[in-house]
């Protein structure tokens, strides 16, 4: 029952690795991402070795980063959702690692989101054991009322 139009917003963050001598290694190629509106980039120039990006994505659509540095790792989040009944699930294909290296070369993370609420059919159930009630008691008159004047054309 989700809404197929719904942007949902996405976050994206990578971190440079840590080199050698446990200190962060310097990334300096530019990460692209190719999106439905286009393709966008990630500057080489990254705060604190992280670099993140925010994509708003709606059904169906999907997002393809390319030019990632071996050794950079990457989380994916959402905006959470529930409040407006979304579930979200969020799958890495390789789960343990989240790390751009030469033994999972095309890392793939899908999320989905499901809204399972009751369909609104109209009819309250609470209510119907009423509804039965006064229909009974209706049916209930007419008849008694039909059985009088029956009897009072003879």
């Amino acid at each position: 029952l989700g809404a197929r139009d719904k942007e949902f917003t996405v976050n994206v963050e990578f971190t440079a690795p840590v080199g050698a001598l446990g200190a962060y290694d310097v990334v300096n190629s530019t990460i692209s991402y190719d999106v439905d509106t286009g393709v966008e980039t990630i500057s080489p120039v990254w705060n604190d070795n992280k670099a993140s990006v925010q994509i708003h994505l709606r059904h169906e659509e999907t997002v393809t980063f390319t030019n990632i540095p071996y050794g950079v790792t990457y989380i994916v989040t959402e905006k959470d959702y529930a409040s407006e009944g979304y579930e979200e699930v969020i799958v890495y294909s390789d789960e343990a690692n989240k790390k751009i290296d030469a033994d999972t070369p095309n890392d793939t993370v899908t999320i989905t989101n499901t809204k399972n609420s009751a369909v609104d059919t109209g009819i309250v159930l609470d209510s119907l054991p009423y509804v039965l009630l006064i229909a009974v008691a209706v049916v209930g008159v007419v008849i008694f009322t039909a059985r009088k004047r029956s009897r009072r054309e003879y």
